[in-house]
């Protein structure tokens, strides 16, 4: 009798049920890998904040006080510089201050902070090459990219034009100082500017540290932590997040600044603060008392949600983005006590500028809510 034939390998169908069951597998899977990796990139994130944190600290502790967000000229009577844009913002950014605190000694050698600008040519080149050719530092810093200010989610390109050859390319940062809580405040820096003055002004019993510019970090600023008593340093935001692509290069500190809050914003005064229009203390989120207009603005396109005109001082880009972040739904921010913290893009409106405000003397027993 004929012994029976072995069945060997898999039959068709059987091949089919198993790659079918493999592809589910992955499909289910996919998803958390994104979301695994998307968590580390955040967390590298915030680490390299916590690094700027850390060197904004040492800076403070060199020269007891923090750096402004832009070099701001005086002529040599003391006098601030007539010339609003290249005098008063257009200078060297606070990356720049701080590149000796971020282990970048070499590059911060090669450019002169004292009377150069980072936009025009080293003052004092050096010989370079061997037939003596002289290059310009300032243009080389220009196409350095700081690493320590690139966020790992970020789906920008690193140059402001990658499409230019390498000798002309311009790096960006992903990370920008807060410099006010609206455009209106930052430019007191520059007045008169267009007879523009602040949309809230500040009562008369203020101390002199809460005048405007009303952030932690502008044009010109000098300010300790003594001048953050008011609102406190752990709830007072130093630098956050944004996706800009083009008025972002890391030299130049008109460009990496940012207000918090669109022009559409009113503002009224609340026993000793101000608020939005219509903020009724005590009630944020979903019980908030804001016009819908007011809801829901981080990431939002200044384009689209309000108009953010800075007067032509980032030169030939539009601003597009605020504070903001490739982070699904959330982003980074560094605040002057050196956390950290991943904020909500659904922040209430009213509690964000109180957290943007350095000694405003507004209630902020809201903040944690909303972050983590």
């Amino acid at each position: 009798m004929r012994a029976a034939c072995r069945r060997q390998g898999f039959t068709i169908v059987e091949l089919l049920v198993v790659v079918t069951i493999i592809a589910i597998l992955m499909m289910l899977l996919f998803p958390a890998l994104q979301a695994a990796r998307e968590s580390a990139r955040r967390t590298q994130c915030s680490n390299k904040l916590r690094q700027i944190g850390l060197a904004f600290h040492n800076f403070h502790e060199k020269y007891k006080r923090f750096p402004p967000s832009c070099h701001v000229q005086n002529l040599p009577n003391g006098a601030l510089d007539p010339d609003k844009v290249y005098g008063r913002l257009r200078g060297w950014s606070w990356i720049a201050d701080l590149l000796p605190e971020l282990e970048h000694e070499p590059l911060w050698n090669m450019i002169d902070t004292t009377v150069g600008r980072p936009l025009l040519p080293h003052p004092y080149p050096p010989p370079h090459g061997v037939d003596g050719v002289r290059y310009d530092p300032h243009a080389e810093a220009r196409g350095t990219v700081i690493q320590e200010v690139i966020c790992p989610s970020a789906k920008t390109s690193v140059w402001l034009d990658p499409t230019l050859g390498p000798l002309d390319r311009e790096a960006i940062t992903n990370y920008k100082v807060m410099a006010a809580t609206h455009i209106e405040s930052l430019l007191t820096i520059a007045a008169p500017w267009n007879n523009w003055v602040p949309l809230y002004p500040l009562p008369v019993d203020h101390p002199v540290t809460a005048r405007h510019p009303d952030g932690a970090c502008y044009p010109g600023s000098k300010l300790r932590f003594k001048d953050f008593r008011g609102d406190g340093a752990t709830h007072t935001i130093l630098c956050v997040e944004s996706t800009e692509q083009f008025a972002a290069r890391w030299c130049v500190g008109m460009e990496t600044l940012l207000v918090a809050l669109p022009r559409n914003i009113e503002y009224e005064v609340i026993t000793h603060y101000w608020a939005p229009r219509y903020f009724t203390p005590g009630l944020f989120d979903e019980e908030s008392t804001l016009p819908r207009t007011y809801r829901t603005y981080l990431d939002w396109d200044y384009r689209v949600m309000g108009r953010y005109d800075d007067e032509g001082l980032s030169d030939v880009f539009v601003i597009r983005k605020g504070p903001s972040s490739d982070h699904p739904g959330v982003t980074n921010h560094l605040f002057v006590d050196g956390s950290v913290h991943t904020v909500d893009n659904k922040i209430d409106t009213a509690l964000y500028m109180f957290l943007v405000t350095r000694d405003a003397g507004d209630p902020t027993e809201h903040f944690g809510a909303e972050v983590q």
